[in-house]
């Protein structure tokens, strides 16, 4: 039952998900065409110092009341004032620091920028603790409707404002309105009178403490790169960079992070038992690749038309960034499961041991390599330490769950042999048939490939599926679903 409540929830969040990053990447479209690298890098300054803050002063709240076997009001108190507190002191931190900032960067333009985007984490502080209801239940339909109305109110500000001003404020209009409705439909969806109390905060302080160091260390390990590759290169390269960055993970993002709330909800019911918890794990990670490898990959192979045809020929700089990273990101997804399970158990400082040494491996390498090589050897180097971060996760992932590094890899290895099989088609296909270059070819040539690649794909899996005896595995769960689909549709028709 559990198992069944985890998929039907993170299919729910994951078509949230692909609608609201579909709505991101047209608005990225959209935009890229007003604005310049410049105005990119710009607000990718600025946004980091949000990110940062956010990270910095973290309380993931909603995960400590998931945890507990029982809710009481006054946690639900203590949950409200400790998030509403927390985003009013980043509000108040923006504005402190905006000045500071822009002298730094001699750019007078982020006072302002800072300013405004000092709304977001005000709004996401009045949020109905209450919503941790339909977590507890593993029901995230509440959860993907706000998604999705989130980043329709992003995406109508950003393109609305860009139409109008041709400015970088298109982009901070879309990073204001985002959290605003969504705020004001937990209000609608989970009601809660405000009562500010600190009692049983303390409680909640102790378990999120490590969580919060943790996602400290990863906003540092996404975004302080950005400050220092900034400073290094310039606002066009960082610009370059920074969009880079974001196209090649948007895909992965999308598929993968739906996954890990449901997850961390089932594996906290089965935490006491530990064969079945390392058994779901096993399932949770061979799910995950299966589904994510191809969208990264697949961008990667197909990074130069993409950019081609969404952004423009002056986005050409960005193609080696997707290429590098888009790969590594997906396969990145193997480890993703480490955090849920670790939630689960109680022990978050492992969390905080695994973006520790994240950080370490990823930063230093990345702006060597800026400084020396440019925009290439930075991404080049961010790729290369992000496999050696993969082999130290699956380690991690041993000692906490108990799965061999092998035995891990082993159990995604019909996806990773499907990829193997999709990618060298893809390339083959493209040393056969070259890409036009006139636009509307052009795109009806990209959507072929596309199609090609997804068959190459699935049809690999199914191959190797049938050749290891149809074990359990995402295979047979797309082929029940199917097969319970088809008649659903016919009855429809019918009626």
């Amino acid at each position: 039952m559990i198992g069944r409540k985890v998929a039907l929830s993170s299919a729910l969040l994951g078509g949230g998900q692909i609608i609201a990053k579909g709505l991101d990447t047209i608005a990225l479209v959209v935009v890229a065409r007003f604005l310049t690298p410049a105005d990119f890098g710009l607000v990718a300054l600025a946004s980091a110092v949000l990110l940062i803050a956010n990270a910095v002063t973290d309380l993931p709240v909603s995960d400590v009341l998931v945890q507990r076997k029982d809710l009481n009001p006054r946690d639900l108190d203590a949950a409200f004032t400790l998030t509403l507190a927390r985003g009013l002191f980043i509000a108040l931190a923006l504005l402190v620091l905006s000045a500071p900032v822009a002298a730094f960067y001699h750019d007078p333009r982020l006072v302002p920028i800072l300013c405004v985007l000092a709304i977001a984490p005000a709004a996401s502080g009045l949020s109905s603790p209450m919503m941790v209801r339909y977590s507890r239940d593993v029901n995230y339909v509440p959860l993907a409707a706000m998604q999705i109305v989130g980043k329709v109110a992003a995406f109508v500000a950003s393109v609305a404002v860009a139409y109008a001003t041709r400015s970088y404020w298109a982009i901070v209009a879309g990073l204001v309105a985002a959290p605003v409705l969504p705020m004001l439909m937990t209000h609608i969806l989970a009601p809660w009178r405000p009562r500010l109390s600190f009692k049983g905060a303390r409680s909640i302080v102790q378990f999120a403490g490590w969580v919060t160091f943790s996602r400290m260390i990863v906003t540092l390990n996404q975004q302080a790169d950005r400050f220092f590759v900034g400073g290094i290169l310039g606002k066009t390269q960082l610009g370059y960079y920074s969009l880079g960055s974001d196209v090649a993970s948007t895909a992965t993002y999308a598929l993968a992070g739906p996954v890990t709330q449901p997850l961390f909800a089932g594996f906290a019911r089965i935490h006491d038992d530990h064969e079945r918890l390392a058994s779901a794990y096993l399932k949770g990670q061979q799910m995950m690749m299966a589904f994510v490898l191809p969208a990264g990959a697949g961008l990667a192979c197909l990074a130069a038309p993409v950019v081609t045809v969404l952004l423009g020929a002056r986005w050409a700089p960005v193609v080696p960034v997707i290429q590098w990273l888009a790969p590594v990101i997906a396969l990145q997804m193997l480890t993703v499961p480490i955090h849920a399970a670790s939630m689960a158990l109680g022990r978050p400082q492992v969390l905080a041991l695994r973006e520790t040494l994240a950080l370490v491996l990823r930063l230093p390498a990345t702006l060597v390599a800026a400084a020396w090589f440019g925009i290439e050897g930075a991404v080049i180097a961010r790729a290369l330490s992000g496999l050696v971060i993969i082999w130290v996760n699956l380690h991690i992932a041993r000692s906490l769950v108990g799965p061999s590094v092998m035995q891990q890899i082993r159990n995604c290895g019909r996806s990773l042999g499907a990829l193997a099989a999709m990618t060298g088609g893809l390339l083959a296909i493209q040393a056969v048939a070259p890409a036009p270059t006139a636009h509307w070819p052009l795109v009806a040539w990209l959507a072929a490939m596309v199609a090609a690649g997804g068959a190459l794909y699935i049809g690999a899996h199914l191959v190797l599926w049938s050749l290891t005896g149809r074990p359990p595995g995402p295979e047979r769960l797309v082929l029940d679903a199917s097969t319970k689909l088809i008649p659903a549709l016919q009855r429809a028709r019918s009626a």
